[in-house]
């Protein structure tokens, strides 16, 4: 998702209709697979828009098919409907957009009961699938829906070979989330068909491969576990299966598959007028006597984490069905603290109760809107305080590892949006940025490796970018990868991939990162990192374009170009062993050496203002003044950490800003107020001035013609011809020096004619 966002924070200043649609469609899908389907919509409306508008069909029509799956979901079936046969319209010329289109409009069919309209859905997909051409990975996708609709008109053999045959399809392509699917279909068609053992079998296989599984897959899993609970003979442990999975669907908001779920809750539990039941006091029993369903309770927990909400109200349902809790409430605390219940179950005469209740309230989010906090008043007894006090420490890891897990993702991904800055293409300003550009452009359209030197931070991504944007695999994959991402040991499947089960815990196949960049650029960074075992494999691949992945007997042909960086000095490893001189020699074929900031600091002004305008677009805000001050900190200051570190230091110093408000020096770092201090000291005669060494040589002339001018005029108290007699110029040549280098007297706040070289006036300096 935040690489769409950066996608199209880069379209403010460049808007095109076409690649906003675009981007909108992969916003709205990111967001429906996670759950946010009210976002998902209006990502998906947006984008219909901007498609329309830009005439781009295919766009268009995903926009249409995407609204039309988006609010059937959300249960707002006439508007599916609407869409769907308006994507009709527009698909005529597409068989496989209408394929999935009448996919949709099955599924349609089956959340409101109409089975034979679905029946008839499925004559005319088979029409258009009849042709070996049309044999897709789409019809895939329709065996899911297909075996859904086998089921609910009861022909459960059929439903197995559909299931059947969609494992077979998925198991070689590693989709573990499209084969867990396919299993739960298996498991119900085997219920259906009165082999609950095989269908136990079945189960079994699909809740192995529901580890990080969006939560519409998981209650689906759940609901099938239900209804086989039920067939078993265990009502108790299947009424609680479907309390939690019509809880998680109403917090996804799927309404077709709680449809689904609530039908199928009251034919496998419907009562018998010769028994009496209480499921409410079954469903306790249960809980207390099965380590099973208290286990599954407590998992349930860490696997609904990612939404608090569902994470509170699923704490809720475990305290009431156990009875353990006098009474507890879900909360959502104001900034200000203010608090309003969201969910509770019980009651207390008197609203202080909660503040001396003896468990601490469970905080399980904070975010802009404030905090999300569950109370509970357990009840007096021990066991049942003990038990209290456990479950909310449940919920409470849950809660903190959901954020770790979150942080992590985005500290430990490949490819970090972080680590890359924005394109910086007409903000290369300096000779030496334009000598590296150049160089660049011409390497780009060979097939030849190409090493890029830089110190950390300068900018070695982006030149990559550059050189895959300009190449002959443009149209294919840019992948970064960072040598350092990865330990060590991972370092070779990474890069090569492996085969399920070539070592303990490969479950499944994996490419690996270099047959991931097939037909594109790979860039590698930190190339000076990579361990010695590794890098004869490097070699290998770099001569033949064959890899090797762990577990295979044969090679692997790829087509990828290769861009290494480091910043390393790769002289040195090599002298130590520590690096292949022959890989080196092969890496070295086209060097680029992109030189610090400290080393072009006429690129500062331009790289602030572009920071500045990335930070205040994303805090939604105006771009704000930078005093002179600031802008001589950070011309004085050397950058270590090169672009990098000047973005973050503006990013702080624009968000430490009030909207409107100017960037001033005391919202500056302390390392960049030094600066100034060493940078630019003068003597205490005021006579002399340091100027660095390690800077190109017109920079520091024009630092010391600047530094004598404004001395001279000082001392001659404004006197353009006294301070030119001083430096022994002539006046014409004074004012030509001080127009070009932006230097004005005291009391002087605009240009005046008298400034031209050309005017004979005798100066005076400005009276009061």
């Amino acid at each position: 998702m935040r690489h769409f966002l950066a996608a199209r924070d880069l379209l403010i200043g460049s808007p095109n209709l076409v690649l906003s649609a675009f981007i909108g469609v992969g916003v709205c899908c990111v967001a429906a697979l996670d759950g946010s389907l009210e976002e998902a919509l209006s990502e998906a409306q947006t984008a219909l828009l901007d498609a329309e508008r830009s005439g781009q069909a295919r766009t268009l029509i995903a926009c249409i098919g995407n609204l039309g799956l988006i609010t059937l979901q959300l249960g707002r079936f006439d508007e599916a409907r609407k869409y769907i046969a308006r994507g009709l319209e527009f698909s005529g010329h597409l068989p496989q957009v209408q394929i999935s289109l009448l996919d949709t409009s099955a599924q349609l069919c089956l959340a409101e009961g109409d089975v034979e309209g679905a029946g008839e859905l499925f004559a005319r997909i088979d029409a258009l699938a009849s042709e070996p051409t049309r044999k897709t990975w789409n019809l895939v996708n329709i065996s899911l829906t297909r075996a859904r609709y086998l089921l609910r008109v009861g022909r459960p053999d059929e439903a197995l070979r559909v299931a059947d045959h969609g494992i077979a399809e998925v198991t070689p392509r590693s989709d573990r989330l499209m084969r867990a699917q396919f299993q739960s279909l298996r498991t119900q068609a085997l219920i259906g068909a009165g082999r609950t053992d095989e269908a136990s079998k079945a189960l079994i296989t699909a809740l192995t491969l529901l580890d990080d599984a969006p939560l519409g897959v998981l209650a689906d899993a759940e609901r099938v576990r239900s209804k086989l609970l039920a067939e078993l003979g265990q009502p108790a442990a299947a009424e609680l299966g479907f309390q939690r999975t019509v809880r998680i669907l109403r917090s996804v908001r799927d309404v077709p598959a709680l449809r689904e779920a609530e039908r199928e809750h009251a034919a496998a539990l419907q009562p018998t007028a010769a028994v009496e039941t209480d499921p409410a006091r079954d469903a306790a029993s249960a809980l207390r006597s099965s380590g099973t369903e208290m286990l599954t309770a407590a998992a349930h927990l860490f696997a609904t984490a990612s939404r608090p909400a569902l994470l509170g109200e699923e704490t809720l349902a475990l305290l009431e069905t156990l009875g353990v809790a006098h009474a507890a409430r879900l909360v959502r605390r104001s900034p200000r603290g203010v608090p309003r219940t969201v969910q509770s179950i019980g009651a207390v005469a008197d609203e202080r109760a909660w503040k001396r209740s003896s468990v601490p309230a469970v905080p399980l989010r904070r975010d802009h809107d404030g905090a999300l906090e569950l109370e509970v008043i357990p009840h007096d007894t021990l066991e049942d305080h003990t038990s209290v006090v456990s479950l909310c420490r449940l919920a409470r890891a849950a809660a903190r590892l959901d954020a770790a897990a979150r942080e992590e993702r985005l500290r430990s991904s490949l490819w970090p949006i972080e680590e890359q800055l924005a394109d910086t293409r007409g903000i290369f300003i300096a000779p030496a940025m334009h000598e590296v550009l150049d160089g660049a452009r011409r390497m780009a359209p060979t097939d030849l490796p190409v090493l890029l030197l830089g110190e950390t931070g300068t900018g070695k991504e982006v030149i990559a970018r550059e050189i895959h944007r300009l190449s002959n695999c443009s149209s294919g994959p840019f992948v970064p990868f960072n040598c350092t991402a990865v330990s060590r040991d991972m370092l070779d499947s990474q890069l090569f991939g492996y085969r399920r089960g070539a070592f303990t815990g490969a479950q499944e196949d994996f490419p690996g990162v270099i047959r991931g960049a097939d037909g594109g650029t790979l860039f590698l960074d930190e190339i000076g990192e990579m361990t010695a075992e590794i890098q004869p494999k490097l070699l290998r691949f770099l001569e033949s374009g064959e890899i090797h992945p762990l577990g295979r007997t044969q090679p692997v042909a790829t087509n990828v170009r290769v861009i290494a960086a480091t910043n390393a000095p790769l002289n040195e490893l090599l002298r130590a062993g520590r690096f292949r001189e022959d890989l080196y020699y092969r890496l070295n074929v086209c060097r680029i050496i992109i030189p610090p900031l400290r080393e072009r600091p006429e690129e500062i002004p331009a790289l602030v203002q572009h920071f500045a305008r990335v930070q205040t677009t994303e805090l939604r805000r105006p771009v704000p003044a930078l005093s002179d001050e600031v802008m001589e900190y950070f011309l004085l200051y050397d950058w270590p950490g090169n672009v990098r570190q000047l973005a973050n230091e503006v990013r702080r110093a624009v968000s430490l800003s009030a909207p409107g408000e100017t960037v001033t020096p005391d919202m500056l770092t302390p390392e960049i107020l030094e600066a100034r201090k060493t940078g630019a000291a003068r003597a205490a005669g005021g006579h002399e001035v340091r100027l660095r060494l390690n800077q190109p040589l017109n920079h520091a002339i024009e630092q010391l013609e600047r530094a004598m001018i404004a001395h001279a005029l000082e001392a001659s108290r404004g006197s353009f011809a006294a301070a030119a007699r001083q430096l022994g110029v002539t006046r014409r040549g004074f004012l030509m020096k001080r127009r070009r280098l932006g230097i004005k007297r005291d009391g002087e706040d605009r240009w005046s004619p008298l400034d031209e070289p050309s005017a004979e006036i005798a100066d005076e300096p400005p009276t009061s």
